[in-house]
């Protein structure tokens, strides 16, 4: 099967679907999600004819961690115009805009197929968005326009010929929204840790923001997790419920919390019969009083390990990865000052250290 190197990515943006083999596009579906945007502007005063009004509805796409496959845009104009979409360029100039113009007439929406994978360190600062090159309308107007976007967001490692997938588990701290970079996060680090002992290793994670483990659990009885195949699981959920008001008014305790993490277990330990879990401690939390409910987290899951006394179960706590009163040294900028919890890169490398030590310490490798 062939891997992302083999593959390419097109200067004309990412790759494209029909540069990919049919048993790739079936585990990109059944591995992602599916991925939509929308958004819409109002341009006010467009002269009668030529025009050039950009930065009309700009969408991002993913970034760090996560990569998406878009199908197809959607665009729609309150006036009569025509309008240029177009897929903006990284700080590099990755790729270009597209160069097509269409017109649009009011209530007649227009979907453009794109069938583009994008990674995510294409789109740092790229987004969809359409300008308007001419109003058609016979007077000046207020143009409204509006544009959609839909695919399927995807882990971005497209190592599809790679031996083991390490399936994580995750919230918004692995979702890309804090980091720079996918080689950054501790999972990428992680799943090069495995790679240089052999054999090869492809990342997948399963993470959505502001997600608990009775989320996941609610989404592993749905089939979220029912991807084919998993080699080695991380299981990194349980912050929110510490940094998001636990004890007052949050029913994921610490007692709950255990529970997901047993049904997840005992799941796992039957779809992936033979493959290993592990539990991760949740990260340093700025906030005192919530990095004392963190701490409640974390004994309760080295506990609830090893009591399983399975050697296909084990626990590493990251709750000192770093000093959490570091502040910007470790945590993400845009994380409020005194409730910090997203870390930078360098909260990361921090991260994957602490990982590492304990992986070194169990002697753990894949199959």
């Amino acid at each position: 099967m062939p891997t992302l190197n083999e593959l390419e990515i097109l200067a004309g943006g990412g790759l494209t679907a029909s540069s990919l083999n049919p048993s790739i596009m079936e585990r990109m579906m059944r591995e992602g999600d599916p991925y939509a945007l929308f958004s819409n502007f109002t341009s006010t005063g467009v002269a009668i004819g030529d025009v050039n009004v950009g930065s009309a509805n700009a969408l991002q796409l993913p970034k760090a961690a996560k990569a998406v496959w878009l199908n197809a845009m959607t665009i729609s104009a309150s006036h009569l115009c025509v309008i240029q979409p177009s897929i903006g360029s990284d700080v590099n100039g990755r790729f270009t805009s597209l160069t097509n113009q269409i017109v649009v007439a009011p209530g007649v929406p227009v979907t453009i197929p794109v069938n583009i994978v994008f990674r995510g360190f294409q789109m740092q600062t790229g987004a969809i968005s359409v300008n308007i090159r001419k109003n058609l309308s016979g007077a000046v107007a207020d143009i409204t326009t509006a544009i959609g976007a839909t695919g399927i967001l995807l882990t971005d490692d497209f190592d599809y010929g790679a031996k083991n997938v390490i399936l994580w588990a995750g919230d918004s701290t692995a979702n890309g929204s804090s980091y720079n970079s996918t080689a950054a996060s501790r999972m990428a680090k992680v799943r090069d840790y495995f790679r240089a002992k052999g054999p090869s290793a492809r990342l997948l994670l399963k993470s959505r923001s502001g997600s608990t483990t009775n989320d996941h659990e609610a989404w592993r009885l749905n089939g979220w997790y029912d991807i084919g195949q998993a080699d080695m699981c991380f299981y990194d959920v349980g912050i929110n419920s510490a940094a998001n008001g636990y004890p007052v008014g949050d029913a994921n305790t610490p007692n709950t919390y255990v529970s997901d993490v047993n049904l997840f277990w005992q799941w796992w330990k039957v779809r992936y019969p033979g493959k290993r879990m592990i539990v991760l401690g949740c990260s340093p939390l700025e906030n005192d009083t919530k990095e004392a409910a963190a701490v409640q987290y974390r004994a309760a899951a080295a506990s609830f390990v090893q009591s399983i006394n399975s050697p296909l179960l084990s626990y590493i706590n990251t709750g000192d990865a770093f000093d959490r009163k570091g502040a910007t040294t470790f945590y993400a900028a845009s994380d409020p000052a005194g409730d910090r919890v997203h870390r930078n890169d360098n909260g990361e490398l921090a991260m994957f250290a602490r990982i590492k030590t304990g992986l070194d310490s169990l002697g753990i490798t894949l199959p």
